[in-house]
């Protein structure tokens, strides 16, 4: 579940590997057989579901870029799940991150009254049948209240289904037990003892820098003590945030895939051809046609780019700009 809170700090594919599908929706019923208030939801549940696949995207390209030991990942990374092997386990954050790329949340259209003024959603689930051989609980539909659908902003609502949906797919948690740890819908946590501490940051619309993340006190002070941060629903909402933010992880690449090329490091090379794509702007061919037109209009010739330097090199390097965005 999310709360707010009475305080808040303020394309052209050159090489694909791997395919995911984006995150869905299930809604609960038919749209033909919404009403009025329903079809409403449903129109902003769509947009963030968008704006939600962008996030989860630029999460995919995050934890890739720190696994490959790029600084700027690592600072989203600590900022959101703190370290690597003493906080949170990164392999556990990406297998997460894949569910998203590839699942689907289940929801209930219409406003939801929430025990909790300041809730924004949450994921109901059913305890395991007395008696029952199975200790699994059962995440039911996720609900949303008057908060997400006119108390926070488009990011807000994309991030709070990212939050759901890690409740419902990988069954991640939002409360820490009295170890300190972050407590999950999974058997092994069942009657495990609370804390009064949650793992949620204190701005339903998501941080947007570290620096933001750096005050946010109540969470860091979670973050520093876990041991399984990757556990942590709100993290992924904060890492989504922080490398969706514009110009996030955009030009590290170019120079990691030369220091690659020369290193023949070739593990590395997989990591960044698997999540760089070359786009073009979309006016690119029509400002190009102009401007030959222009210069034929004049009776000049088209300017011919002078050949890279530096032989061999200069010209992977050319080649290299349209690998990496």
């Amino acid at each position: 579940m999310r709360f707010t809170y009475s305080t808040v700090l303020l394309i052209l594919t050159v090489v694909q590997v791997g395919l995911s599908v984006p995150l869905g929706i299930q809604y609960d019923k038919d749209p033909k057989k919404m009403n009025k208030q329903e079809k409403s939801n449903k129109n902003r549940f769509d947009t963030a579901q968008k704006d939600a696949n962008k996030q989860i995207s630029a999460m995919r390209k995050g934890i890739d870029k720190f696994h490959a030991g790029d600084p700027e990942a690592t600072q989203y990374y600590e900022a959101a799940f703190g370290k690597n092997g003493v906080n949170s386990d990164s392999r556990h954050v990406d297998a997460n991150i894949q569910r998203l790329e590839n699942g689907k949340i289940k929801v209930k259209t219409a406003t939801h009254k929430m025990p909790d003024s300041d809730m924004i959603a949450a994921v109901p689930y059913t305890p395991p049948a007395e008696g029952s051989s199975s200790q699994a609980w059962t995440a039911k539909d996720a609900v949303f209240g008057e908060k997400f659908h006119g108390g926070i902003n488009r990011q807000g609502r994309a991030g709070t289904l990212i939050h759901e949906a890690t409740h419902q797919i990988s069954r991640l948690g939002d409360h820490v037990g009295t170890d300190g740890n972050i407590i999950t819908r999974r058997p092994e946590d069942n009657g495990k003892p609370k804390s009064a501490l949650d793992g949620y940051t204190n701005n339903p619309n998501g941080h947007k820098t570290v620096h933001e993340v750096a005050h946010d006190t109540d969470f860091t002070a979670v973050r520093n003590n876990a041991k399984n941060m990757h556990d942590n629903s709100d993290s992924y909402t904060l890492f989504g945030s922080l490398c969706s933010q514009p110009g996030a992880l955009s030009r590290r690449d170019f120079d990691l895939y030369n220091q690659a090329l020369f290193e023949r490091d070739h593990a590395q090379l997989l990591h960044i051809a698997r999540r760089n794509s070359c786009q073009l702007p979309k006016d690119y061919f029509a400002k190009k046609a102009a401007a030959k037109k222009a210069a034929e209009a004049k009776g000049n010739k088209t300017p011919q780019k002078a050949p890279a330097s530096g032989g061999s090199r200069g010209m992977t390097v050319m080649s290299i700009r349209c690998l990496v965005v």
